[in-house]
């Protein structure tokens, strides 16, 4: 099945949600999954492989107050529907909801 996972931040996470979302996915990719994963971008790199894990970097803007730490990733919705489509995705989890949420909502 491919599984793509949209969080705010991924590879590296700063977080219990972020860390949890990927052990899971890891735990998913064991079993035999393809996972994909959508995420603010923290470097330069639009894509990259990670341990074939597909982890795609959206534009973002940092959460004030939070020592540029924290973020929020704004993709558009046609950047998220090729995604969706290229990589084949049956199954979407919404980890992180707060401006992804309306562009994904829209595919």
């Amino acid at each position: 099945m491919n599984i793509c996972f949209v969080v705010d931040m991924a590879f590296p996470s700063f977080g219990g949600l972020s860390r949890t979302t990927e052990r899971f996915a890891r735990r998913l990719q064991k079993k035999g999954h393809q996972i994909t994963f959508i995420c603010g971008k923290n470097n330069a790199k639009s894509f990259e492989n990670i341990e074939g894990i597909k982890v795609y970097r959206m534009r973002k803007f940092n959460i004030p107050f939070t020592n540029n730490i924290y973020y929020q990733q704004f993709p558009s919705k046609k950047e998220i529907r090729d995604i969706l489509v290229k990589d084949e995705i049956e199954v979407v989890v919404l980890v992180s909801f707060a401006l992804v949420a309306g562009s994904l909502l829209k595919c």
